[in-house]
């Protein structure tokens, strides 16, 4: 039941690291009443279409419709997830204002996901393969998209010409980590990522989060990882989200690279194990190696950074130097091209 607001006394906010790119979301405060935080995450229906992206949507169907978390949370999506040892933060109330919603939820204790081990991350694709096993029978609701990517895509200007700019690739911090071989994958990726769209639109779906990286998991003292950040869930090929929860902590240089391999294998193999009760294990993989084009735009706005004289990536730390930028990112991007050109040999 909502708290009666008037009599409780706000002790302090604390404004929290969120995705400004997103233009739905206003606010993400931790907030402690009477000693006791929970966390306020503000919602908006805003008209901003200038971030690059994430355009705010008022329709059900919209990539970023401004009421789909809101309307996750209120769902009973957490009783599913539930039996697979997956949770979300509690709701504890919805403060529904005219083009204004504040959730207030469970301030969850525990490991951020960037900070947990191999074992916890590697158990997090089990327990998300599991939980979309399970998930596979649920009834869409009209409000999850079903063309994720397309959308996403459509949003994400078509500016592969930069594959032929020979000097912006001739730059010392990309010539260093990116031959040729590996500029020409990530050029057919880019090149085929509507391909790639057609051919996940036929894989068997399931509910997908579509930004369950590390970053968006808190793993509770029990080990339970809470999922945060649900603005993107929809119906999700499978396969589709496994992309994002193997590559985005090292794409955004937040882990050592070093572990990708141990991660990739160790991950890949305890989602497709979870998997294997409703889907052939051939599908399964074809569905995590197509889905490799979720970030083919990324190599086409770093280099895009450079020819208009940016330095480093706009979400990255300034402190982020070019090379490191490029070093850090490289073996993501050769993993990717392998993922993709794995996916093309087994549909030509």
């Amino acid at each position: 039941m909502r708290a009666d607001l008037q009599s409780v006394v706000v002790e302090h906010r604390e404004p929290l690291t969120f995705n400004r790119f997103n233009p739905v979301t206003e606010a993400v405060e931790r907030v402690t009443t009477n000693g006791h935080s929970t966390i306020h995450k503000t919602l908006r229906l805003h008209h901003d279409v200038s971030k690059m992206g994430y355009p705010p949507g008022e329709l059900p169907t919209d990539l970023n419709y401004w009421r789909r978390e809101a309307l996750i949370y209120q769902s009973d999506v957490s009783e599913w997830l539930a039996p697979h040892g997956v949770s979300m933060p509690a709701l504890i109330d919805v403060i529904d204002e005219p083009s204004r919603i504040t959730l207030v939820l469970e301030d969850v204790a525990g490991t951020p996901g960037i900070d947990a081990d191999d074992e916890a991350l590697i158990s997090l694709a089990g327990r998300w393969g599991s939980a979309q096993s399970s998930l596979v029978d649920r009834r869409p609701e009209e409000w999850l998209p079903s063309e994720w990517l397309r959308s996403y895509f459509d949003h994400r200007p078509d500016v592969g010409s930069l594959y032929d700019d020979d000097e912006a690739w001739a730059h010392p911090a990309v010539a260093a980590v990116i031959d040729p071989a590996l500029r020409a994958g990530l050029r057919r990726m880019w090149e085929d990522r509507w391909w790639c769209c057609d051919q996940l639109a036929l894989l068997p779906t399931t509910f997908g989060h579509h930004d369950l990286w590390p970053g968006n998991v808190i793993f509770r003292p029990s080990g339970t990882p809470a999922v945060l950040d649900w603005s993107f869930c929809g119906v999700s090929p499978f396969g589709f989200d496994m992309v994002v929860m193997i590559f985005d902590n090292f794409l955004d240089l937040l882990i050592d690279v070093d572990r990708l391999p141990t991660l990739e294998r160790g991950m890949t193999s305890a989602w497709l194990d979870a998997v294997a009760n409703v889907l052939d294990p051939t599908i399964a993989q074809l569905g995590v190696h197509l889905s490799a084009a979720r970030f083919a735009w990324l190599p086409v706005r770093m280099i895009g950074q450079l020819t208009a004289g940016r330095a480093g990536n706009v979400y990255l730390d300034e402190s982020v130097s070019i090379d490191a930028e490029w070093a850090g990112r490289a073996p993501v991007f050769e993993r990717m091209v392998e993922w993709h050109e794995a996916a093309r040999a087994a549909l030509d």
